[in-house]
């Protein structure tokens, strides 16, 4: 369910973000409460710290027997005023850099197929790759580039308009 969809929920939501819940809020959010057994494989967990995020994403993808694929980051400085082995130091250092320090993209992703992904960062807005935007990873095409292969990571099934990302470089 999207917030814009259910005017009452959003106005909970921004209530509780703002520690101003009515007694309405509170009853509506208790309505939605749900056991853990009856939560959908499916659904979208969301959690309030990257560690609890990266925690479960990491048992789902353990616990999801299916064709992976390791996205590496390719990343590039464009500055001409640094020497080669600056260029090298700067690269190799940040390989070790936090999501929470490369605004939110990782070095390294582990995809599988049959998952659900979250978009964590507005990408493409004109194409709908923003910031909560979900879809389920169908298939990875690679097409081997000497020993680089690319494709597509991502088809959104979940509106009538398809997307794809073709940004990332995968271990064949």
């Amino acid at each position: 369910m999207r917030q814009r969809e259910d005017q009452e929920f959003a106005i909970a939501l921004n209530n509780m973000s703002e520690g101003n819940m009515t007694h309405a809020d509170i009853q509506l959010i208790k309505s939605r409460e749900k056991t853990s057994n009856e939560i959908p494989n499916e659904a979208i967990h969301l959690f309030s710290s990257s560690a609890g995020a990266n925690n479960f994403n990491s048992i789902k993808l353990a616990n999801t027997v299916t064709d992976e694929f390791i996205s590496t980051a390719k990343d590039t400085i464009k500055s001409s005023s640094l020497t080669e082995r600056s260029r090298e130091n700067i690269l190799e250092a940040v390989k070790g850099f936090k999501p929470s320090e490369t605004q939110g993209m990782p070095h390294t992703l582990q995809l599988k197929t049959s998952i659900k992904y979250m978009v964590t960062v507005n990408i493409s807005t004109s194409d709908g790759l923003v910031n909560g935007a979900t879809g389920e990873l169908m298939q990875v095409d690679t097409v081997s580039s000497g020993s680089e292969s690319s494709g597509a990571t991502m088809d959104e099934i979940r509106r009538t308009k398809s997307w794809k990302l073709c940004t990332f470089q995968a271990a064949a």
